[in-house]
């Protein structure tokens, strides 16, 4: 691979693989430190099947061979997905299809510190969302208890707490 196209997805912690014969893909740009930790040096010289290192590939590989029978020249991303590597660490990792001057490419980028942004942005969404349902669910018991206690007064019956049931006179 050209060196500087090399200098430049080094930052980016991208891996790219071209489609060899055989469903076999061969690393075309330099090794990424967390690659390293996932597959060997001599795994990364020679092509190989990279769903057997990368189980959820499986899963996307069909629409990414519809994606290059197609010669798109757009990038069809997968879904974000978690490696373990050697040391029991956690990789988010974000895979896509390429095709370009007639031959098919993965990438794989770490997703790294934007995984970590989004998923604590995630949280506090879902945060927000449970605290607006257990907000709603309070009014509409307080409304419930109000009615109830405009009825009593309507009809001059004793007051009943809605929380503890104890009778006011």
């Amino acid at each position: 691979m050209n060196t500087i196209l090399a200098k430049l997805y080094q930052p980016l912690d991208v891996a790219i693989f071209s489609k060899e014969s055989h469903g076999c893909f061969k690393l075309r740009s330099q090794a990424p430190l967390w690659l390293m930790d996932l597959m060997s040096e001599k795994e990364l010289k020679t092509a190989c099947y990279l769903d057997e290192y990368f189980p959820f590939l499986d899963c996307v590989l069909p629409d990414f061979e519809q994606h290059w029978d197609n010669k798109k020249r757009a990038l069809l991303m997968s879904d974000i997905w978690l490696e373990t590597d050697s040391s029991g660490k956690e990789i988010p990792l974000e895979a896509s299809a390429a095709w370009c001057e007639g031959s098919a490419f993965i990438l794989i980028k770490h997703l790294g510190r934007t995984y970590h942004e989004y998923s604590r942005l995630f949280q506090k969404v879902r945060d927000n969302a449970l605290l607006q349902e257990s907000l709603e669910n309070e009014r509409s018991r307080y409304h419930q208890y109000k009615k109830m206690r405009e009825a009593d007064h309507v009809l001059g019956l004793p007051k009943v707490t809605a929380f503890s049931g104890v009778s006011e006179k």
